[in-house]
């Protein structure tokens, strides 16, 4: 799987699976892109462990059931991985232990919640944002709109650098770093790939009788 060619930075996209009750799935995959400083290239055998810092946040906000399916390493200007690994279903289980709250609801798969990270402002004035999007999530009982309280720390491997070079997040026009990472207290909803088709109804309908 390749990625928009062009990129002088590294490039590490996470493939995350949860349980789904769509029509012919029981699990539905997603994707994180994370575009990340140095413009030199990652060493390869760096790239797992920078893989696994970056799912840190979402593994502590995901709860059990959501997974690291697999990750996508590529060099700068490169549009082919350098390195992929694929594990085993559940190998790299989320475990939601940065939520805390009494009588939480586990919502449907494609209600997310939204870790923002502001960089530059455009050409306009318009501030720009880093924008993840983390599934299978719980609802807080007493407002089931909003999450339940999440650990400020949660976040900190996106602040502060993942794996052995401590690569950060970053814009991929003009490679600035979010100047913080917030979650967003409402919860949101994303729509993953349409499921398999049900197979349409055959009717037969009898020809008309022929008049003699």
């Amino acid at each position: 799987m390749g990625h928009r060619a062009g990129f002088q930075y590294n490039f590490i996209r996470l493939n995350l699976e949860c349980p789904w009750n769509l029509y012919g799935e029981t699990v539905a995959t997603y994707s994180n892109n994370f575009v990340l400083s140095g413009a030199a290239p990652l060493p390869d055998a760096s790239a797992e462990p920078t893989a696994l810092d970056l799912f840190e946040p979402i593994r502590q906000i995901s709860h059990p059931g959501a997974y690291l399916k697999s990750f996508s390493y590529y060099h700068p200007n490169v549009a082919t991985a350098a390195v992929h690994i694929d594990y085993t279903p559940g190998q790299h289980p989320c475990a939601g232990s940065a939520v805390s709250g009494t009588g939480m609801h586990p919502q449907q798969a494609e209600v997310c919640v939204l870790c923002a990270g502001p960089t530059d402002k455009n050409s306009r004035g318009k501030q720009v944002y880093l924008r993840k999007y983390i599934h299978w999530v719980q609802s807080d009982a007493s407002s089931p709109n909003q999450i339940p309280a999440i650990q400020a720390t949660a976040l900190d491997k996106w602040r502060n650098g993942s794996g052995p070079n401590l690569l950060v997040p970053i814009d991929a026009d003009s490679g600035t770093q979010a100047s913080d990472w917030t979650i967003d207290a409402h919860l949101f909803t994303r729509q993953f790939r349409k499921g398999k088709k049900r197979k349409a109804a055959v009717v037969y309908v009898p020809l008309p009788t022929p008049v003699p």
